[in-house]
């Protein structure tokens, strides 16, 4: 009983009267707060949006300009994902947290040629139940999400 049941951190699809769902969107995870699979969509989007940020970056000198310049495009994505709900809080600062400055970067860091930004943010209360539509024709597939 030390161990969560495998139930519990399984994506489960099943039949209902208006066709086949997906009844629960979770991950493998052991930590609850991470099982929610859109959790773990929305922390990947983030990095991904991060790297991306890296790469651009790759050659800029280190110092408070590339800071401040880091720092407002994370600011902007994670406004944009609390603009469509994704982060919880009636306000960017309940919502999310961003910092990239001298208090994240040590002196070590610039040396190594590193920089480091936090980014802190708080999801929305998890999807229940996803609906997702498929429509064939004649070749041509569509498809339609919507959460309850």
């Amino acid at each position: 009983a030390s161990r969560p049941a495998l139930i519990h951190r399984v994506s489960l699809l099943g039949r209902t009267p208006d066709g086949p769902r997906v009844l629960s969107d979770v991950t493998t995870s052991l930590d609850a707060r991470q099982r929610p699979a859109c959790i773990g969509r929305l922390t990947a989007s983030i990095l991904r949006t991060a790297r991306q940020l890296g790469d651009i970056a790759v050659f800029e000198p280190s110092g408070e300009r590339l800071w401040r310049e880091i720092q407002g495009r994370l600011e902007r994505l994670l406004s944009d994902f609390h603009a469509a709900g994704a982060l919880a809080g009636a306000t960017a600062a309940e919502a999310y947290q961003v910092r990239c400055d001298a208090s994240t970067t040590s002196q070590n860091d610039l040396d190594n040629g590193r920089v480091v930004a936090e980014v802190r943010f708080a999801p929305s209360h998890p999807v229940g139940l996803i609906t997702v539509v498929l429509s064939l024709r004649e070749g041509q597939l569509a498809a339609t999400a919507s959460a309850a």
